[in-house]
């Protein structure tokens, strides 16, 4: 799950039985660093065949092995989190959430701008993927993204598998300024004529 720092909930919010969290991506910790959350009452669901035998049965910590840890970047994350609980996950959801709209909507009024992300605040925080009517197939997807990048010096991504055909994810990060946005914005306009 890459929600976790992103989105204003909690882990009882999901009532789910096994989450699996990457912490690099919204919490701010170190690329490598993640977590896994199991349910007691489901422990037994997974079998410790691969977990670490340094722990009981009932642990959650023998379904998993991590192998060699980084501890260095382990030490990290709980000053990772003690940094989004500073900002707070409602803040933090809605500062991204802004910065999303931020963009979206001065690019709405581009000819044949698909905005595939719902606009129902409970749906979306950041990320966002837009399509072009080009963009039938992966390969004009990857060229609205290199051209972003070389031509723009804006990171995008790609995506492909989605109805209707491929699309251009955006994700602006915790940092990004208006100003960054704007690029984007003046980006998309120069380059949409290509993608009609």
């Amino acid at each position: 799950m890459q929600t976790i720092g992103h989105m204003d909930f909690g882990l009882a919010d999901l009532e789910a039985d096994f989450v699996g969290f990457s912490l690099h991506k919204w919490l701010g910790a170190p690329i490598g660093t993640g977590a896994i959350w199991i349910r007691r009452s489901k422990l037994q669901d997974i079998e410790p065949c691969m977990g670490s035998t340094m722990f009981p049965h009932d642990d959650t910590r023998s379904r998993t092995n991590v192998g060699t840890v980084n501890f260095a970047a382990s030490l990290t994350v709980p000053k990772a989190i003690a940094f989004h609980n500073r900002i707070g996950r409602k803040r933090k959801q809605q500062h991204l959430q802004a910065l999303r709209d931020y963009w979206v909507e001065r690019v709405r009024d581009i000819r044949g701008m698909e905005i595939l992300t719902p606009d129902e605040p409970a749906r979306y925080g950041a990320v966002t993927s837009f399509r072009l009517p080009a963009m039938k197939d992966y390969g004009e997807a990857q060229r609205m993204a290199t051209l972003l990048l070389e031509k723009h010096r804006i990171l995008t991504v790609a995506r492909r598998g989605i109805a209707r055909g491929s699309a251009v994810r955006v994700t602006p990060a915790l940092y990004n300024t208006q100003a960054e946005l704007d690029r984007l914005v003046s980006a998309l306009r120069a380059e949409s004529r290509a993608f009609l």
